[in-house]
């Protein structure tokens, strides 16, 4: 692995362990909110795994673009301030719903809105780091008629032989997710530029 490839490695043995906490089925139709580095290796892995149709939501069109490029899904534009115009995209395309619905935004309000595409059986996985005081409105009778499984996945768990493996063999692509490159004594730059949301993966070379 080249050092670039290697600063993935966290972030992609997150993402098989959320593989594994789904444990989901060949053909599963998947939603996934958010399209920074973690939901992008993640949709490549979820994948590469047998998924169906995947969907990923985001407010920044260059971050669907480099998911489009990759020919790894399918997008939708995610308008902060009216959801209804997505949802109105994403439910004209599955009308009956997804088999598993991702938050990896880290936003509560998304969180609460994943209920929304949820079906019969569904997994709802909470996968982006909300705010720890964040709370969202559930309907308890729609979890107990339609069997709804929610889902957390956190970190890592033994993880990280099998993310070297994804990234050895480009199972898993990563260099086309770093949008900008810093020295050592640029790191105060580095932090403003992911703080501003300017880019989508800072490296900082030694």
């Amino acid at each position: 692995l080249s050092f670039d490839e290697a600063a993935f490695c966290e972030p992609a043995a997150c993402a098989i362990h959320c593989l594994d906490r789904i444990q989901p089925q060949p053909g599963d139709d998947i939603i996934i909110f958010g399209a920074g580095p973690a939901g992008i290796i993640l949709t490549q892995i979820l994948k590469c795994n047998g998924a169906g149709n995947i969907i990923v939501c985001a407010p920044s069109r260059d971050k669907l673009d480099i998911i489009e490029n990759m020919n790894i899904a399918k997008t939708v534009l995610f308008h902060k301030n009216d959801y209804l115009r997505h949802e109105t995209v994403i439910k004209s395309r599955f009308p009956k719903g997804f088999d598993i619905i991702i938050e990896a935004t880290g936003s509560s309000q998304v969180a609460g809105h994943c209920f929304s595409y949820a079906k019969r059986g569904s997994k709802i996985v909470f996968y982006g780091v909300c705010d720890k005081a964040g709370e969202i409105k559930i309907n308890p009778y729609q979890i107990f008629i339609d069997e709804i499984k929610i889902i957390g996945s956190f970190a890592q768990t033994h993880c990280f032989d099998r993310a070297i493996q994804y990234l050895e063999s480009g199972t898993v692509k990563v260099n086309n997710l770093i949008t900008h490159t810093f020295n050592l004594d640029e790191y105060g730059k580095a932090i403003d530029a992911v703080a501003d949301g300017r880019c989508l993966k800072a490296i900082i070379h030694p």
